[in-house]
């Protein structure tokens, strides 16, 4: 008899496949790849599971040995699979002078190189002190990948946003010595990391820029440790080191790191506040509540919109409280302070907002999307109105052909060439394989933190396909995806890997290692190499990106000089590159997508044969009468 846990699993991967197809009919080739890679972890997973019964290793610790230096140093292995860390991470950052403004193939080889070697080591550690080594490595690396951005764009290098940020609002509190009253996005308001990077650049005394750009990168870099952290405390040793490597493939959460600005802080304080919130629900000290309260403060006044989402995660847990209420038929209700504070702190946010008007502000915000909603579901069900056709003489008429207007998919990445959605959304696919096996590793074996995870990443895939759906600018994908990577893809991830690693036989073990491996270092190559990390070094560019810097550069002056001579004379102006988002931009109906093409050195163009462009991949333009 087939188990009824196996069963389930048998339904989403059906539910999956029709999700598939309906991907394929609606033209949404951009997280085709994602759900096709999804399939294939189901499938691994049930192949897997017909021939091993083995489980993630719920709470086992490894015991610290009385001398684990000497054994470490004793460990030729160990040693060898350092010596090959410390070369290729040396090696990566040497590679960073071969190239002008850009990362080479080479620095992303090294990297996912690093990343290879130590899933290597941590499979087959055995003292903590290795695994804390391990640790320090995973840290290094985190520290690499958002930081080398710093080192070749010295001048400094961020999302657009930062044009609004750091000149608006933490210049006019080193100028003025208080929070600018300029209500553009109301970040008058919500100005907590201004405020923080203000105190940072008066306490070092450095240029006020770079301290921004630095303190924004450093949240992001640090989340490693969170991640680690987090993986320790509810699963075990192993799994906090699985999912500390896997944050350094996180392509999306690490982009804002690497390009920080107003987002950087936002994620970072909302990974701090995650954390805190877990220790609080679980150990009810004194000490967490008054770390949860400052944290969640500090994060509801840097965003308006991080307070809604780690709501998520509370819900989660109130989901939780309630199905064992259900079940022990005991009320108990350990999330009712977390609730209570965050729901609070969402109501302050709201009449923040709106100026003290929450209700019409929820209205207005929420009646559009009600709107869409019920439009939806009623076109579904909906039948039509029967009508009797009345006969009528036909006249002959000659056929004039008529090409019928082409589908318009909902985003522009979607028109791109699948060989580039391939490349560039890989590593995220490889992330989601790794998450499905997790995902049924859980439910095989039910665990707390198992659950909280799956339904973080329900919650925000819902949040997700309604952003996708109906193009909602609260539920943007690059807005929600990093909090669905940070909240649970890296611990469901971390958990399939340690399925896959644990279900194949002993004899067999060296084979998985080294399968996993490579999966690590695709991964990180293709996480890290794509567009969406960073689309102004990417081997992967073509002609569809651009990017905004904070520097000046000999292209520029040459532009400049071709810019009055040529362009402002055929109606010409320079685009507005706050309208960038992130990741691949491609023209389409959603708001910071936008097609570009590229403009050789010397290349003559003639006035109404584009519509933007972008020159060497720093100047953007747009014709004004296409």
């Amino acid at each position: 008899m087939i188990p009824i846990k196996r069963i389930f699993l048998f339904g989403i991967l059906a539910l999956l496949s029709l999700l598939f197809l309906v991907i394929l009919r609606l033209n949404y080739y951009s997280i085709v790849f994602s759900v096709v890679f999804g399939i294939l972890g189901m499938i691994v997973f049930i192949a897997l599971d017909w021939l091993s019964d083995s489980d993630l290793k719920g709470d086992n610790e490894i015991e610290p040995d009385k001398n684990p230096l000497q054994n470490f140093c004793s460990c030729s292995p160990g040693k060898l699979l350092t010596i090959l860390f410390l070369i290729f991470f040396s090696l990566s950052l040497l590679s960073l002078f071969l190239g002008e403004y850009t990362k080479t193939v080479a620095y992303y080889l090294c990297i996912s190189f690093c990343a290879g070697i130590l899933i290597v080591e941590i499979l087959s550690y055995r003292t903590q002190i290795q695994g804390y080594v391990i640790l320090l490595k995973a840290v290094l690396l985190s520290i690499n990948v958002v930081f080398a951005n710093h080192l070749i764009f010295i001048h400094g290098i961020s999302l657009p946003d930062f044009g609004l940020h750091f000149p608006v609002f933490v210049m006019s509190i080193l100028d003025t010595g208080h929070v600018s009253s300029n209500t553009i996005g109301i970040y008058n308001i919500f100005s907590v990391h201004h405020i923080f990077a203000s105190e940072g650049a008066l306490l070092t005394g450095y240029n006020p820029q770079s301290i921004y750009l630095l303190f924004g990168s450093f949240l992001i870099a640090i989340g490693v440790l969170f991640v680690f952290i987090i993986g320790k405390r509810f699963v075990n040793f192993q799994f906090g080191l699985v999912a500390a490597l896997l944050f350094t493939c996180l392509d999306y959460y690490l982009m804002y790191g690497e390009h920080p600005e107003h987002q950087a802080y936002n994620y970072g304080f909302a990974l701090i506040c995650f954390t805190i919130i877990l220790f609080t629900y679980r150990s009810n000290k004194p000490a967490f509540y008054v770390l949860f309260v400052l944290s969640a403060v500090a994060m509801t006044l840097t965003h308006h919109f991080s307070t809604a989402i780690v709501f998520v995660t509370v819900f989660s847990l109130l989901i939780i409280d309630i199905y064992h209420i259900l079940q022990k038929r005991v009320f108990s209700l350990p999330s009712k302070f977390i609730v209570l504070t965050l729901s609070l702190l969402l109501f302050v946010a709201i009449c923040l907002v709106s100026g003290n008007n929450p209700v019409q502000y929820a209205s207005s915000v929420f009646n559009p999307y009600f709107k869409d909603m019920y439009s939806l579901v009623a076109n579904l069900f909906v039948t039509p109105i029967p009508v009797t056709p009345i006969p009528v003489t036909p006249i002959p008429v000659t056929p004039i052909p008529v090409t019928p207007p082409p589908y318009v998919p909902p985003m522009g990445y979607d028109k791109l060439p699948l060989i580039t959605l391939f490349e560039n959304t890989l590593g995220s696919s490889l992330l989601v394989l790794a998450a499905v096996m997790g995902f049924c590793s859980c439910i095989k074996k039910r665990f707390w933190f198992g659950d909280v995870t799956i339904l973080n990443g329900i919650l925000l895939s819902i949040l997700l396909g309604m952003g996708i759906l109906f193009s909602y600018v609260f539920f943007l994908p690059d807005r929600l995806y990093p909090f669905l990577q940070i909240f649970s893809l890296v611990f469901l991830g971390a958990a399939g890997i340690l399925w896959l690693y644990n279900a194949v036989p002993l004899k067999k073990r060296l084979v998985i290692i080294g399968c996993i491996s490579i999966l690590i270092v695709m991964m990180s190559f293709f996480s890290l190499a794509s567009i969406i990390n960073g689309f102004e070094t990417s081997p992967f560019v073509g002609d569809t990106v651009a990017y905004s810097k904070s520097y000046t550069t000999s292209q520029d002056v040459s532009f400049g000089e071709w810019w009055t001579t040529f362009a402002r004379v055929n109606s010409y102006t320079v685009f507005d590159r706050t309208l960038i988002k992130t990741g691949i931009l491609n023209s389409g109906g959603k708001f910071g997508q936008h097609s570009f093409t590229k403009i050789d050195s010397g290349q003559l163009i003639s006035k109404n044969s584009y519509s933007s462009y972008y020159d060497n991949g720093l100047i953007i333009m747009m014709n004004n009468n296409p």
